[in-house]
C-alpha cells in the first residue's frame, strides 16, 4: 500500500504509458544531481537535454538556482526551447551507449 499523500492523479491529457515513465527519467535527473553536489549558481552541462532525463535534469537544476548548459540537437525541440537553458553548440566526438550526461562544471 501507498500512502495517499505520495499520490498523485494523473491529468487526462498523459496516456497512462507516459506517466509510468515519469518517476524513472525524473529520479535518474534527481539523483545525478545531487551526486554532483549541486549549489545555486553552480554550472551544470546536460546533454540530451531534449530526451526524458535531460528534460527533468534542466528544470531541477534550473529550480536549485543553478547555471544550465545544454547540448542539443541542431533542431532543438519546443520542450527545450521552454526550459530556459543555455543552448551551445558544442563539437565531440558521439559517445557510445550514452543516453544522458550530466556534468558539473
Amino acid at each position: 500500500m501507498v500512502q495517499e499523500e505520495f499520490l498523485a492523479k494523473l491529468p487526462p491529457n498523459i496516456p497512462l504509458n507516459t506517466a509510468g515513465g515519469i518517476p524513472l527519467a525524473s529520479l535518474t535527473a534527481w539523483q545525478a544531481l545531487h551526486e554532483g553536489n549541486p549549489q545555486p549558481s553552480k554550472r551544470v552541462l546536460v546533454f540530451a537535454a531534449a530526451g526524458g532525463v535531460g528534460t527533468f535534469a534542466v528544470q531541477i537544476a534550473k529550480a536549485l538556482g543553478m547555471y544550465v548548459v545544454s547540448k542539443l540537437r541542431v533542431r532543438p525541440e519546443p520542450t527545450s526551447r521552454q526550459s530556459r537553458s543555455v543552448n551551445i553548440p558544442l563539437l565531440h566526438a558521439p559517445l557510445p551507449n550514452c543516453m544522458f550526461q550530466l556534468y558539473m562544471l
